[in-house]
C-alpha cells in the first residue's frame, strides 16, 4: 500500500457517490488538489490529498497511516485518524464529531444562503479570515477553490509541518 490510498477511501469515494456529509466533504483525484497541496504544505513523508472540504480544507493521507486536515485559512495542518477503517463512519454515526471536524453548522447556513457548490468551488471568506475577516456566513461566498486556495497561500505563506 505504499504511496497508495487505502481500499477504505477508494471505496467509499465510488460507494457515496464523491460526497459526504451533504456535500461538506468531496473526494476529488489526487492530482485535481496535488499541485496547491506541493506549492504551499512542506512536510517530510507522503502526502496524498484525496478531498476537499467545502471551506477549501484539503484532506490527505498520510505517511500511510493518518487523515490530516491541511487548512490554509487557518495556517495549519492537524491529524484527523489513525488510519482509514473507522474515521468516516464516526463522521456518519456522530454529527456532535463530524461538525467539531467540518463546521457543519456553518456548512448548513451557507448552502441556505449560497446554494449547493459546483465541483469547482468552495466557500470562502470575504474578506479573507487571514486578512481580518469575519467567519460567519454574511461573509461567505461561492468561489472557484483553485483560485481562492492560491490567494490563502499568497496571504498566509505555507504551512510547515
Amino acid at each position: 500500500m505504499n504511496g497508495q490510498l487505502p481500499k477504505k477511501i477508494t471505496q467509499l469515494r465510488k460507494s457515496s457517490g464523491g460526497v459526504l456529509l451533504n456535500g461538506m466533504i468531496r473526494f476529488l483525484e489526487p492530482e485535481k488538489l496535488e499541485p496547491i497541496l506541493k506549492a504551499g504544505y512542506r512536510r517530510k513523508g507522503t502526502s496524498i490529498p484525496f478531498a476537499i472540504t467545502a471551506f477549501g480544507d484539503i484532506l490527505t493521507w498520510e505517511d500511510d497511516k493518518y487523515i490530516c486536515k491541511v487548512s490554509f485559512r487557518h495556517g495549519k495542518a492537524e491529524v484527523m485518524a489513525s488510519g482509514a477503517d473507522y474515521f468516516f463512519e464516526d463522521l456518519d454515526e456522530d454529527p456532535q464529531y463530524a461538525g467539531k471536524c467540518f463546521e457543519t453548522t456553518l456548512f448548513a447556513e451557507a448552502v441556505e444562503r449560497l446554494g449547493v457548490l459546483s465541483d469547482t468551488e468552495c466557500y470562502g471568506f470575504v474578506p479573507l479570515e487571514i486578512l481580518g475577516g469575519p467567519a460567519d456566513v454574511e461573509h461567505l461566498e461561492k468561489v472557484p477553490y483553485r483560485e481562492h486556495l492560491q490567494l490563502l497561500l499568497q496571504f498566509g505563506g505555507s504551512i510547515t509541518q
